[in-house]
Parts: structure tokens; sequence; C-alpha cells
């Protein structure tokens, strides 16, 4: 079980989520791990009811599902889970990155480039507990670059489950890539102009992580682990 805190009983539903949240995405609470609304409320020092409340919210989010006697548990990561995650971004991505590059200002270029420092910086000082927010940054930065506005709210609806994913992988892989060449194709077609460059080192990597991570999370589900 994840070490909690007491929360405060002010924000006490907004503290949990937070709280909850946090603690499944950073692989605190592990996929499949049972979880009871009695522990969670000992653990916090609040009620049942703010507990419950929490964890629907939890629910919306994809992070825990249902189990009979007030129980719940948080949600497996699945090969399918990850195809469908991995598909939709790649897709959203695409249409992001033809947009950004087909309208990239001098502030864009800033931007952009500040992105891929912080990638650069983060790979050769190895700071590996900042590698998933540099890179979640960095496509996240192009999308915003697309000024395409239905596209990031549909983008930004996806990060929550991206970074679980994310940060689930590294764990099973750490520093597997190496992350300024990794992205440099993709940071290099969008400053050239040729989004066709782009958009293909952007889903030649989905391609290799997507299996790679389906195999993983196959072997989690054959092995129980």
């Amino acid at each position: 079980m994840v070490k909690l805190s007491i929360v405060e009983r002010r924000s006490s539903v907004d503290a949990v989520v937070d709280q909850l949240r946090q603690g499944v995405i950073h692989g605190h609470m592990q996929p499949g791990e049972r979880i009871t609304e009695m522990e969670l409320s000992a653990a916090l020092g609040i009620g049942r009811s703010t507990v419950r409340t929490a964890l629907l919210e939890l629910e919306k989010d994809e992070l825990v599902v249902r189990k009979p006697y007030s129980a719940w548990a948080v949600a497996d990561i699945s090969p399918i889970k990850i195809w469908e995650i991995y598909t939709l971004r790649g897709a959203l991505e695409e249409l992001a990155i033809k947009l950004a590059t087909e309208s990239l200002t001098e502030e864009g270029r800033a931007k952009l480039a500040e992105a891929f420092d912080l990638l650069d910086k983060v790979q050769r000082k190895g700071l590996t507990e900042q590698r998933t927010d540099a890179d979640l940054n960095f496509h996240r930065t192009i999308v915003q670059l697309s000024n395409h506005k239905k596209l990031i709210k549909t983008y930004e609806s996806l990060l929550l489950q991206v970074e679980w994913v994310y940060r689930w992988s590294e764990r099973q892989r750490p520093t597997s890539i190496h992350l300024s060449d990794w992205h440099r194709p993709i940071y290099d077609g969008i400053l050239s102009g040729d989004p066709a460059a782009a958009v293909a080192a952007n889903l030649n990597n989905y391609a290799v992580t997507l299996e790679l991570d389906k195999q993983q999370a196959t072997v989690a589900e054959e092995t129980g682990l």
C-alpha cells in the first residue's frame, strides 16, 4: 500500500484524489493491487464517504476499477490498453506535427528548442527522475504549437493515461532510450519544415515502444507480476 498522509478536511476530496492519483501514476500502487475504502479511510484519517467519492473520480480517470464488497483495485495495464493509448496519441500527434510545422513562428521555434534542450540536459546529466516529465513536455509542446484548440483539449484529456503508462514503461526498462537521440529526428523535421520526416520518426518511435510495452504487459499478465 502506498504511504499516505493525513488530509486536511477543508479540501479532503481533492487532496485524496491527488494523493491516490499520484500513487497510481508513480507506481506506489501497482496495477491490479487491491484497495479498500476502510483501509484508505484509516490511513488518511477521513470518512469512507470522502474516500469513495475520491475513488469514483479515479474510476473516471480509468485508474481504478470497482470490485465486489466495497473493494477496489488499481486498473491493469494490459496490451490492449497500451495499444489504444499509443495509437490514439500517435494519431493526435501526427496532426499536431503537421500543423505545428506549417505555422511555426520564431517564438514557436524557441519554445520547441527549449523543450528539446531540456530532454538533452536530462539525458546528459542522468536525471533519471525527470526523464518522463521531459519526454512528455516535448510532445506536449508540439501539440500546443499546433494552435488547434480542440486537438489540444483532446490531447490533454489523454495525458493522465499517457503519463501512467510512460512511468510504468520506464520502470520496466529504465533509461532504455537515449532521450535526445530518440527525439532529434522529430525536432529536426519540424524545424526544417519537413513534417513528413518528423511524423515518420514519431510513428517509428511509437511502433518500437508499443511492441516492447505490449510484450512486457503480456508477461505481467501471464506471471501475475
